[in-house]
């Protein structure tokens, strides 16, 4: 008899440990994601606040609602703003990414053969932000480039695919 309970209380502390684990890999995961540019522009107050954020563009380009994990968020260095290149898995295994330019005056153009909602070699203002995707096949993603001259360039990986350019 105390055997058994010996190995159901040894069964039930291992679980606990284990599932607490778990939750705390996730919970530091996502802590270590830096929501601030070298700047100190700050692209959202939240992971949860910047998953919301590309929701829509995700949305559309999956043409599903799907759920994002991000697994990266790397800068480029402009003076002004922040341009987030932001890397995330589907919950289906999809592994891409989407750009995130927020508060950022540098002009800007795009060398994919078919844009969607495209604004033109335009400044951003700095209450304007925008999102970049790749809508193309799902290993699709969109590069940013900062040039010598300091605009920056943005193209897709696929040869047919459509960036689409969201104001946010």
């Amino acid at each position: 008899m105390r055997k058994k309970l010996f190995l159901i209380i040894s069964v039930i502390l291992i679980t606990g440990i284990y599932m607490n684990s778990c939750k705390r890999s996730t919970e530091t995961s996502a802590s270590l994601l830096d929501l601030h540019s070298p700047n100190n522009t700050v692209i959202a107050n939240s992971v949860d606040e910047l998953k919301l954020l590309l929701a829509p563009a995700i949305n559309k380009k999956f043409k599903t609602e799907v759920n994002i994990e991000i697994t990266k968020i790397s800068y480029l260095a402009v003076k002004d703003g922040a341009i987030a290149d932001i890397e995330y898995i589907t919950n289906t295994g999809v592994a891409t990414n989407i750009i995130l330019m927020k508060e950022v005056k540098t002009p800007f153009s795009c060398s994919a053969k078919h844009v969607e909602g495209f604004i033109g070699n335009k400044k951003a203002t700095e209450s304007t932000g925008l999102i970049l995707s790749c809508a193309g096949e799902t290993c699709c993603k969109v590069h940013a480039r900062l040039n010598p001259d300091g605009s920056l360039n943005y193209d897709c990986s696929c040869d047919n695919c459509e960036m689409r350019i969201q104001y946010i």
